[in-house]
């Protein structure tokens, strides 16, 4: 039990002896301390714990002429507002009986004690004493580390299902270091560690902290990222934190001192989240942002409140404001959040549904692009480790083995993966190709493994037993990135593979990266360079050996870049087929040789033919054909002077659009190049069933025909039997003198190739043929 002194009380002034009852308010007491005495100890008193508030006046008690305890903050300094809160407590030693005990209090300069009562008792009833006097706020602290709690085990509920909400982890850290920084705030805690200095520290830091969860929490607030000053404001905090810590180090200033900066930093912060959410209200009007807002305005208000009673009033109760304040705000944004998380898992169930059944591929039953498109953004994981799985040769398939059969290998591939690999989350998002989640390094490398051992194997497709390369890609997914973004670098990657007749893995790195970057800012340049024509059109020769002169052109497209240079063809035409753009690139670069033709008569009199390529898109768009031939007649050109070259790859992929594109050709007079016979899949077969005015033979051809008998023979007799069938034939890629000559040995009249000429400008060109 815990008895109060608060009689038997005196003090000397102007040497006249004053007794006082406890508590008690002494003014106009000049002197520098007070001491009061009592002198009622008894021998009962042994060995019990005196306690009271006097730490402002940074009280000692004696007992006779004996110190037994001293308040003393050097230390670890604290305010008047501060010390005001401790209780102060000593035990008293064996034999007290008739001895006097003094209590001295310095003089704060006001010359007015405001003495508080002073209580006696065993030490585990003073314990009892003060938890009940700090009762209040333990209670609070309980229940913020009970909310807290249940905010982990949401936080980890939901990312076990998957649902990324990382907000409930922010509310549990902010509070825990309320909690934290309430409990090692009050007198009964730094009583028991004995005015410890990490507890102090804790104290002190925790509070510096407490405020960047909460931050945090508002930013990952649907619609709230948008807004930049939100992370300024984590960072000054986090610079708060940085710079005291520095000047209390260096011992410029104490803590204490700079509590009132950290006061200003949070009620700013609070300031401006609610002007943030105050806009985001106005053009959402969401109850989620309504009851954020509301939050902060009861923190606000409270906050404000307690800091005028802390700096303005010295009113000590000004901490469990504060504390209740937090409470209540931590009570309405946790209301609000699981009111949102339990709508989202209702919207993410009936969302599932929904997308089983509008949102899945037909053939495979797996999520759509659309879904993939949409699911991405989602996440709000900081990175997913994806794996792309690429099915290559899926045309050749449908060549060789029929449509329905390619449509059954993607299914049953579908079904082989699922069955195969451990994957958390799988889409398909092409014709041709699959993408796999993993949301760590080590499990996405797993995957690439598995899949590696899957498509090395031949696999059951119907009735047929057979062999699927395909090209598998790891890229890191990191959030905030577009979904075009990440199918694009696939692409990319994709592209770069040599496609072989093996299953082979490539990683995603910085140097593909910078790659792609490269080719992202080729694309967004050509719209400009179309738009302002930079594009040139550079010229190789085609030279006769029977006629000992340059007789036709091959017209190639050339970009220069202010950043990078000369673009290489084959980038800056690629991504024009892929964005649509490649029509109104190629109508301006015949537009530039039309003309250039026409200011020139003479070489065109030198000259038997120009040669210019065509991609499938534009062949495939009807009345295309027409515009070109209607361009040639705007110069007054003779149509039969051109020739359109195709690939031999147009040639076996786009069967029905091409015969059409020729008829149309045959009508006008205008002759069909095949371009790099021998570099893909062309067979005779393909080449017999077009009229081709001319076949060149790919440069890939030519390789070793100087050293292997066999690949000479090889060239020599597909020579002899397209020349038989009445082609012209025209060797590509011919750079040395012993190549002229074999090649002339073999009635081969036409060659183009460094030998004789590189690709050259307009001005080079007349200077070699005309001049």
């Amino acid at each position: 039990m815990v008895t109060e002194i608060s009689s038997d009380w005196f003090y000397y002034q102007d040497g006249k002896k004053i007794d006082v009852n406890l508590p008690v308010t002494i003014t106009n007491y000049k002197e520098d301390t007070l001491n009061l005495y009592h002198v009622g100890i008894t021998g009962e008193e042994d060995l019990k714990t005196i306690i009271t508030k006097g730490a402002y006046y940074r009280i000692q008690i004696k007992l006779g002429a004996r110190v037994l305890y001293e308040y003393n903050d050097e230390v670890f300094p604290r305010n008047a507002q501060m010390r005001h809160k401790l209780e102060c407590r000593t035990q008293l030693p064996d034999h007290v009986g008739g001895k006097k005990i003094t209590c001295v209090y310095k003089n704060d300069g006001s010359n007015t004690f405001k003495i508080e009562p002073i209580y006696i008792g065993y030490s585990d009833a003073v314990l009892r004493y003060q938890l009940t006097s700090e009762g209040l706020v333990l209670v609070l602290v309980f229940i913020m580390f009970l909310i807290s709690m249940a905010s982990l085990v949401v936080h980890i509920y939901l990312k076990c299902k998957k649902v990324v909400e990382t907000r409930f982890l922010h509310a549990a850290i902010y509070l825990v270091s309320c909690g934290i920084w309430c409990l090692t705030d009050t007198s009964l805690l730094q009583n028991m560690f004995d005015y410890s200095l990490a507890v102090s520290y804790v104290s002190f830091y925790m509070f510096m902290f407490f405020p960047i969860p909460m931050i945090h929490f508002i930013g990952d607030t649907r619609g709230m990222e948008k807004y930049r000053i939100l992370n300024w404001l984590k960072y000054i905090f986090y610079v708060n934190i940085l710079v005291q810590s520095v000047l209390k180090l260096l011992q410029v200033f104490e803590l204490i001192d700079m509590l009132r900066i950290t006061h200003i930093l949070i009620v700013i912060a609070i300031i401006i989240l609610e002007i943030c959410l105050y806009k985001e209200y106005q053009e959402k009007r969401t109850e989620e942002i309504r009851t954020i807002l509301f939050a902060f305005v009861v923190v606000s208000v409270i906050g404000i409140t307690s800091l005028l009673l802390y700096w303005v009033f010295d009113i000590t109760r000004y901490g469990f404001i504060f504390e209740l304040g937090n409470l209540i705000f931590s009570i309405i944004l946790m209301s609000g959040l699981l009111h949102t998380a339990f709508h989202n898992m209702q919207f993410r169930v009936e969302a599932t549904i929904y997308n089983k059944l509008a949102r899945r591929d037909n053939l495979t039953q797996l999520p759509d692009i659309q879904y993939f498109q949409e699911w991405l953004p989602e996440q709000k994981v900081s990175k997913i480790y994806m794996t792309a799985v690429v099915l290559f040769q899926l045309k050749r398939v449908n060549t060789i083995y029929g449509t329905s059969f390619g449509n059954e290998m993607l299914r049953k591939v579908s079904e082989y993966i699922k069955e195969r690999v451990d994957v958390n989350q799988m889409f398909r998002v092409g014709g041709n190709q699959f993408i796999l989640t993993a949301y760590s390094k080590s499990e996405a490398k797993r995957m690439q493994k598995e899949l590696k051992e899957l498509f090395d194997e031949e696999l059951r497709i119907g009735e047929e037993q057979i062999h699927i390369p395909a090209i598998i890609c790891g890229v890191e997914y990191e959030h905030g990135q577009e979904s075009e973004v990440v199918l694009s670098y696939i692409e990319y990657l994709t592209a770069q593979a040599v496609k072989s007749g093996d299953t082979i893995v490539i990683q995603g790195n910085q140097e593909t990266m910078d790659g792609f970057q490269y080719e992202k800012e080729i694309e967004s340049f050509l719209p400009k360079a179309i738009r302002e024509d930079l594009f040139e059109v550079y010229y190789q020769p085609i030279y006769s050996l029977e006629r000992q002169r340059f007789v036709a052109v091959e017209a190639l497209s050339r970009l220069r870049h202010p950043k990078f240079g000369m673009i290489p063809p084959d980038v800056f035409i690629r991504i024009a087929e892929n964005t649509g753009q490649i029509n109104a690139l190629s109508s301006l670069q015949f537009r530039r040789i039309c003309r250039f033709m026409k200011a020139n008569p003479k070489l065109r009199e030198k000259l038997l033919s120009v040669k210019f390529n065509l991609s499938p898109a534009q062949f495939l768009k009807k009345g295309y054909c027409h515009s070109l031939i209607a361009m040639i007649r705007e110069y007054d050109l003779p149509v039969s002077f051109f020739q359109f070259e195709i690939t031999e790859t147009v040639a076996t992929e786009y069967n029905e659009e091409l015969y059409r594109f020729v008829k149309e050709l045959q009508a006008e007079r205008i002759g069909l190049c095949l371009d790099d016979f021998g570099s893909g899949y062309a067979n005779l077969n393909t080449v017999l069933k077009l009229p081709f005015a001319c076949v060149k033979m790919d440069r890939s051809l030519l390789q070793g025909i100087m050293e292997d008998e066999k690949v000479a023979r090889f060239y020599r007799n597909m020579c002899a039997i397209l020349k038989n069938q009445g082609y012209n034939l025209v060797a590509e890629g011919v750079e040395e003198k012993k190549e002229v000559e074999l090649l002339n040995q073999w009635g081969i009249d036409l060659i183009q190739g460094y030998y004789f000429s590189r690709p050259v400008c307009e001005e080079e060109l007349l200077r070699q043929i005309v001049d």
